[in-house]
């Protein structure tokens, strides 16, 4: 092939390339925010510091031993999330979407107790209703999946009967409390924030949401770029795409669960225990330092009612109930993810409302159950 040629071809696809590129990163941001680069910056300043400085202590060995096993624990599931998020995205049209998700009370009502067929732990949540967002899905309907989905599922009720000796009577009411309070906190959601997804998702992601059709980005590169190999038409072609919008979602979403689990290893290491369980007088500070240590435990919700059952001797039957609502809901590497997500009055307004409504739960549940211990 002749010199003139090889440079013509070469001009063309780059030139097609280049308007591809246009195309996809079309009316959405490239750049990310500033404070975003800013926290990252600072957190892994700190980490290297830490690294450097106590890289032989025994208590950083411990911190990061139990900052890789939340790592660990949670990226499979963070995965499977991710890639049913781009099966979502690839195969299931918006049309369809809102057939299913109806609008008002009763999307909420059956988002809510979708996780009894979606079973998906709170690692995996995160990356899939960004999906059902961008799909058109209510506010009010994502935010009942989001935190019942991963109480509200089989594997949590097997897991926390195992855990209770198989008193299935707490497991029960353990997926009964989970579906009241993603209903409650779904319908505020839905109160605030209104029917569209753009008033709580990010800027990139509501533009990502409206592009995605026709250019198949991620929210940093476009999937031409990242996955140009592979089929070409077909089924066999839009699975290809659906792991690369998977693909997108796990690399946007990861690094916050490494922020949170560095965060949460180091406040599970360093902070006495002996701050949570000795506060048994008050049933509200009970509760309270049951809901601080699910917060800053990070377990996931297949397994934390172990954890729970074996604080029986500390905590009362209610603070055991709040301990096990509150985690798969909102923990520190929760909050991290939910930045890769949601705009932050949305993730306030959840900060503030699941503590309050897990706290309301279990103090009825204390005044029901006479304040004993499980």
């Amino acid at each position: 092939m002749e010199q003139g040629t090889i440079t013509d071809l070469i001009a063309r696809t780059s030139h097609s390339h280049g308007d591809e590129s246009d195309r996809c990163h079309a009316g959405r941001p490239r750049k990310r925010p500033a404070s975003g680069i800013l926290i990252d910056g600072i957190f892994f300043s700190v980490a290297l510091a830490a690294l450097v400085l106590w890289a032989g202590s025994p208590v950083f060995r411990t911190v990061a031993a139990t900052f890789v096993a939340i790592v660990f624990e949670a990226l499979p599931f963070m995965l499977i999330g991710s890639v049913a998020g781009g099966l979502v995205e690839v195969f299931i049209s918006q049309e369809r979407m809102s057939k299913i998700f109806p609008k008002g009370k009763k999307g909420v009502l059956l988002a809510a107790g979708l996780g009894l067929i979606f079973p998906v732990c709170e690692c995996a949540v995160v990356p899939f209703v960004r999906r059902l967002l961008g799909k058109g899905v209510p506010p009010g309907a994502a935010a009942a999946y989001l935190l019942a989905g991963p109480v509200v599922n089989p594997v949590v009720l097997v897991s926390t009967g195992v855990a209770y000796s198989l008193d299935w009577s707490f497991a029960f009411l353990r997926l009964a409390f989970g579906y009241m309070i993603g209903v409650s906190v779904g319908l505020m959601v839905g109160r605030v924030f209104g029917a569209d997804s753009n008033r709580i998702l990010l800027h990139q992601d509501a533009a990502h949401s409206s592009t995605v059709s026709s250019c198949s980005c991620t929210h940093s590169h476009c999937h031409a770029e990242l996955f140009a190999a592979g089929p070409s038409t077909g089924n066999a072609r839009r699975i290809w795409d659906a792991l690369g919008h998977g693909a997108g979602d796990f690399l946007d979403t990861g690094r916050f669960l490494v922020m949170g689990a560095g965060v949460a290893a180091s406040i599970n290491v360093l902070l006495p225990r002996h701050l949570f369980t000795g506060l048994a007088g008050s049933p509200v500070l009970n509760i309270g330092s049951a809901m601080a240590l699910a917060v800053s435990l990070n377990l996931c919700s297949d397994a934390d009612a172990f954890i729970a059952s074996s604080m029986r001797l500390f905590w009362s039957f209610s603070s055991q109930m709040a301990f096990m609502l509150l985690g798969p809901m909102l923990d520190i590497k929760l909050f991290f993810m939910y930045r890769a997500v949601f705009r932050g009055r949305f993730i306030v307004f959840m900060a503030v409302m699941i503590p309050l409504c897990v706290m309301l739960a279990a103090l009825g549940l204390h005044v029901f159950a006479g304040g004993g211990r499980g």
